[in-house]
């Protein structure tokens, strides 16, 4: 803290703890004990206070040098989803291999995997028949657009001419839009 600025008081390093939480200031300012009412005044006050500015950085500083994550390996994440190939998640005879089994790569691009049970009869009748199981990898879209953007593919017009758009699942080349159906 800068020697320009007064204490913070024990309200106010709460907040600051809470924000850095995740960066929500109105839900950070409540679970510090600021009325629900006033919430998100009482945050757009806090956070334009230096003091407060300069305890969110320290606590930023801090968790990383705890998470010692470097640019280079959010790059290498980033790279492993845009690369993830679902068939090595996949037995040759189509059914999925047990997570241990799978490739570090592809399981560290999964999000997600969901078994569904599939019964027949009812009551006391009921029989389990088989099971789905749906994997879900993260959003390579997503990560090939960050890549891209990272290293300034897709600056301008003529960067290339191929254009990322996430939210619209679109893909532009050479100028001409390719609409892709995502999900």
């Amino acid at each position: 803290m800068s020697t320009n600025t007064k204490p913070l008081s024990p309200k106010q390093l709460r907040f600051c703890r809470e924000y850095v939480i995740d960066y929500n200031g109105t839900q950070a300012a409540i679970r510090s004990g600021y009325s629900k009412k006033t919430a998100n005044e009482q945050s757009a006050q806090l956070l334009a206070k230096l003091s407060i500015q300069e305890e969110v950085s320290r606590l930023k500083s801090l968790q990383y040098k705890r998470l010692q994550m470097s640019a280079d390996e959010v790059l290498a994440e980033l790279s492993l989803i845009a690369r993830a190939d679902l068939a090595q998640a996949f037995e040759p005879d189509g059914n999925l291999k047990p997570i241990h089994s799978m490739p570090d790569s592809i399981r560290r691009a999964l999000s997600g995997i969901d078994t569904e049970e599939l019964f027949d009869g009812q009551g006391e009748e009921r029989e389990m028949v088989g099971f789905t199981k749906k994997i879900k990898l993260f959003d390579k879209i997503r990560a090939l657009g960050y890549l891209g953007e990272h290293f300034g593919m897709f600056k301008g017009e003529n960067a290339g001419g191929v254009q990322i758009f996430t939210q619209m699942g679109a893909v532009k080349v050479g100028g001409k839009e390719l609409k892709i159906e995502i999900g």
